[in-house]
């Protein structure tokens, strides 16, 4: 099974270099019609379309917007009210199946027909291109569709959920290396062959049919739109592109790609003349996502080894111009550069994603974290992981970062919120677990004062309520919790909340307590009323 993002913590250098043309021209916008079909059977031997003849030369048109000087400092994001939408999980393929092992998230937690998260990614959900595309234009949709009813019968009642869906993974019978087996040195990946390089049908210059992939965003497309499931609002195009396991091809043609993707799902007139569509338009109300960016150390050219140094890489290649969204991952390195594998070096990754929009057509784009969790490697102590999964949130929203999406719910080595049992009864929830739907209670509705600051080790985060009323979150990232859980073997310092804090509470969702003078504090927040 993928495990995404959390591979950082033990990946070492990969020896395969990516192909890297930063600012070579892409394929134009220019009006176009042509293939796609849908059905669920599988042929034995899969065919795709015929690749095409990569050193023969191309007509291509440069990029709608040449690349522009990036400014000194990040661009602000706006900031507004948090709504459920903010709070997004990842759900591990152990909730669907003949035996569930999950039920679903903190339905035991929360009221009937609530949710603590209003958005779902899919990933490790076993819906990538490579298991629905059969090959000669057959398709299966069912676990997929498994996927949707689910979603259906756990919708909360004030509204349905924000569906990202994850387009990655080259079927084999398409890719340009079938053999590779996409790991990286020393490690598996659980990867199918041949998933992480580009297909046949795209040249490293990001000319080529693009046929296959095109065909397949179509059918995807087509199809949710005709039943009467939960809709996919959110299109991804691929995931973690600086990480070797996931996509070993070139800038140019992730950016075609992108451009094709667009097309077929918005439509608009970023369409490529090289590619033939059938459909175009196809989800009224989409939105793009970007690849999204890990800290990562598989690149030979270790500029793109960061969030912010691949986005400003493909920026330059002009493949952000065919996003809605720039998102990238959170995940933070055990390095001094993000605080040793601590919650608040988050904030420098999604400032470097924010320095490289600053000066671009992208800056005034909203940003996303599509996927981000701790590392029980590294924090160890399941009330510590409870705060990081906290000071996560908190950090982020201060930035403007308008979606946290939580990897992920059933996982037992990256982000544990739950562990399973036997069955979808008799599992238990981790700390974090416990502690989330408290944190989503507190912060939907509420809108960041501005970015969280800090004096010495003491954070503090501000926030505007929905009545007009003021909050504050208040943690020593310097204290510690040891084994076993609970604030008992916690260190804690003091604080004194100044006007017009009356009150504080915790994440374990005790009964407030009064302030008088000063209160402990620790490394998970609490937050004064």
């Amino acid at each position: 099974m993928r495990l995404s993002g959390f591979q950082l913590w033990s990946r070492i250098t990969f020896t395969k270099y990516l192909q890297i043309a930063v600012g070579i021209t892409l394929a134009a916008i220019m009006t176009a019609c042509g293939g796609g079909s849908s059905s669920s059977s599988e042929t034995s031997n899969p065919t795709g379309p015929t690749p095409p003849d990569c050193n023969s030369p191309a007509v291509a048109s440069p990029v709608l917007r040449p690349a522009t000087a990036h400014a000194a400092a990040a661009t602000p994001q706006a900031l507004s009210a948090l709504s459920p939408a903010f709070f997004g999980m990842q759900i591990d393929v152990g909730i669907i199946g003949g035996t569930p092992t999950l039920p679903w998230p903190f339905s035991s937690l929360v009221p009937a027909d609530t949710s603590p998260f209003g958005t779902i990614r899919m990933m490790s959900t076993e819906t990538r291109w490579s298991d629905i595309d059969k090959g000669d234009g057959n398709y299966d949709f069912s676990t997929l569709d498994q996927w949707r009813q689910l979603y259906a019968s756990n919708e909360p009642s004030n509204g349905n959920y924000n569906i990202i869906f994850v387009l990655y993974s080259t079927p084999g019978y398409i890719s340009s290396d079938p053999s590779d087996t996409c790991v990286f040195a020393g490690n598996t990946s659980g990867h199918s062959a041949g998933s992480c390089d580009p297909p046949a049908d795209v040249c490293s210059d990001g000319t080529g049919t693009d046929a296959s992939f095109t065909n397949f965003v179509t059918a995807v497309a087509q199809h949710v739109q005709n039943d009467n499931l939960p809709k996919i609002k959110y299109w991804e195009v691929w995931n973690e592109p600086n990480d070797t396991t996931f996509w070993n091809g070139s800038l140019p043609q992730l950016a075609r790609m992108a451009q094709d993707a667009q097309c077929v799902i918005e439509g608009g007139s970023n369409c490529n003349s090289l590619t033939t569509y059938t459909a175009k338009g196809i989800v009224s109300g989409a939105q793009m996502l970007s690849p999204p960016p890990v800290t990562s150390s598989d690149e030979t050219n270790t500029s793109l080894n960061s969030d912010g140094g691949w986005l400003a890489a493909y920026i330059a290649a002009g493949g952000d111009q065919f996003a809605d969204i720039i998102d990238f991952h959170g995940y933070v390195a055990d390095n001094s550069q993000y605080g040793n594998g601590q919650a608040e070096g988050v904030v420098g990754v999604a400032q470097s994603v924010m320095q490289s929009l600053s000066g671009t057509g992208s800056a005034s784009k909203y940003v996303w974290d599509t996927e981000i969790g701790f590392s029980p490697i590294i924090i160890t102590d399941p009330y510590t992981q409870a705060s990081w999964l906290a000071r996560s949130y908190l950090l982020q929203a201060g930035l403007g970062v308008q979606n946290v999406d939580w990897f992920e719910f059933g996982a037992t080595n990256v982000g544990n919120l739950y562990t399973p049992g036997t069955n979808a009864t008799n599992g238990t929830y981790d700390t974090a677990g416990l502690d989330y739907p408290v944190l989503s209670g507190w912060l939907t509705g509420a809108t960041p004062n501005g970015p969280c600051t800090s004096s010495g080790t003491v954070w503090t985060c501000g926030f505007t309520l929905s009545g007009g009323a003021q909050a504050e979150a208040v943690w020593n990232s310097a204290q510690t919790c040891t084994p076993p859980d609970g604030p008992g073997n916690c260190t804690f310092s003091t604080f004194t909340p100044g006007p017009p804090y009356t009150t504080y509470s915790d994440l374990q969702g005790d009964p407030s307590q009064s302030i008088s003078g000063s209160i402990p504090i620790g490394i998970e927040p609490v937050w004064l009323q």
